[in-house]
């Protein structure tokens, strides 16, 4: 029975595959990992004034989607603004700006980069002194508030009210169906595209192919017993996948040791992730499963160690970071450095090829594996949404040539950033 179902599972993946379109130019440039790609897209749509040469019908709809931007919607919309890649103070950009008469409205969007030291405080003060009633719109997939980091800068925070936090997940989806209502042509065509891979990149088709198997296991007992035994059983097994896969790369970077003056930490564990791997599966969010080396070659600068580490937040990636064994932390003796001060980051830029565009939180620099890059595509493993490059590495001869060519991208990008 359980091979039967598994079966039915299979057949309904293509039939949900097969019912999207084709060729999808969004899916082609994994637009959907793309932050400045997709707000170009979303901002053109936006513009009154866009490719698309219907006014500010497109903006109008946008704005019936969020209550708290529903009172800029007025006569003035087809003379609006939309910029995207706003600059500001520092050099520092926002995805994408709406200017309607005297409102300012920020638009941050987050899919899957890190958040910046300060970014929604600083985009919300700037906008602040063009609209005393501003706010600051923070979008990504599923509507997830900003971090303090993010947010906070000592005293100074944005209050949350002031945060309208909106998701791929509904508010574009629901957006982008309105559009395709009352459009038409070429335009329509590629919204249908954009709202599928939007769809694609929140978890929609997925939850369509659930969907279709729920409706074949309830057609008979037999059915929901097999789910329940295989069910019972699938956290255990992607635990011990997650942990193959992290010795897996244990294993193959040993040789590599001595040629970059790698020591193994063992004396914290860090988020190692024998025992992170455990608690991976049990919570909504990442526990940070990783491996940490330290880097012994490097001249001494306070207290501090240059480490290597890989590490899954979810996607699987590796980077140079600085931690602290000193400091005191709620998960006991040290604790990482997020704030990078200026001695600390001449320190850095002595022992590695970077600047501090490269920096995030504690990361002078960090990469997605195995494709070395910091937007994240389908090539890179996600062991929260399981996609398909993740459960692939369940075959062991997969998984080892998979982890040869993410150490030789480690080596490519990264090592050889050590001065």
């Amino acid at each position: 029975m359980e091979t039967e179902l598994l079966n039915t599972v299979v057949k309904q993946n293509k039939t949900v595959a097969n019912a999207t379109d084709p060729y999808n130019i969004f899916s082609v440039l994994s637009i959907e990992t793309k932050e400045v790609l997709i707000c170009r897209v979303i901002g053109d749509f936006l513009n009154p004034r866009g490719k698309h040469g219907e006014n500010s019908k497109f903006l109008s709809l946008f704005l019936k989607e969020i209550p708290e931007l529903q009172h800029i919607a007025c006569e003035q919309l087809d003379q609006a603004i939309v910029t995207t890649e706003y600059v500001i103070d520092e050099n520092r950009r926002i995805d994408i700006v709406i200017e309607i008469g005297g409102y300012f409205v920020p638009v941050e969007v987050k899919i899957f980069a890190g958040e910046q030291k300060a970014q929604c405080l600083d985009y919300y003060q700037f906008a602040r002194q063009r609209d005393q009633t501003a706010k600051v719109v923070y979008l990504t997939r599923f509507g997830t508030m900003p971090g303090a980091y993010s947010y906070k800068s000592g005293e100074e925070c944005v209050p949350e009210k002031d945060i309208i936090c909106i998701s791929f997940q509904n508010t574009i989806l629901q957006w982008l169906i309105a559009c395709c209502q009352v459009s038409r042509g070429r335009t329509k065509m590629v919204l249908e595209q954009l709202r599928e891979s939007v769809e694609h990149m929140t978890g929609a088709t997925e939850e369509k192919t659930m969907q279709a198997v729920a409706k074949e296991i309830g057609k008979s007992a037999d059915s929901l017993r097999a789910v329940i035994q295989i069910s019972d059983s699938l956290e255990n097994a992607k635990t011990k996948l997650l942990l193959q896969v992290m010795e897996e790369f244990k294993r193959q970077m040993a040789p590599l040791k001595e040629t970059y003056h790698l020591e193994e930490e063992t004396q914290i564990d860090w988020y190692g992730y024998e025992k992170q791997a455990d608690q991976f599966y049990d919570h909504a969010y990442s526990t940070y499963p990783g491996i940490n080396y330290i880097v012994t070659n490097i001249p001494a600068f306070r207290t501090y160690q240059l480490w290597f580490r890989i590490e899954i937040d979810n996607r699987l990636f590796a980077g140079f970071c600085l931690f602290d064994p000193t400091a005191n932390s709620p998960e006991g003796k040290g604790n990482q450095v997020d704030d990078y001060d200026t001695d600390t980051r001449t320190w850095i830029e002595r022992i590695l090829k970077v600047s501090k565009s490269d920096q995030s939180a504690w990361w002078a620099v960090w990469r997605y594996l195995p494709t070395g890059s910091t937007q994240s595509s389908k090539e890179v493993p996600d062991f929260r949404a399981m996609n398909d490059v993740a459960v692939s590495l369940a075959d062991e001869k997969v998984r080892k040539v998979f982890v040869t060519n993410a150490i030789k991208q480690i080596e490519q990008t990264l090592f050889n950033l050590l001065k």
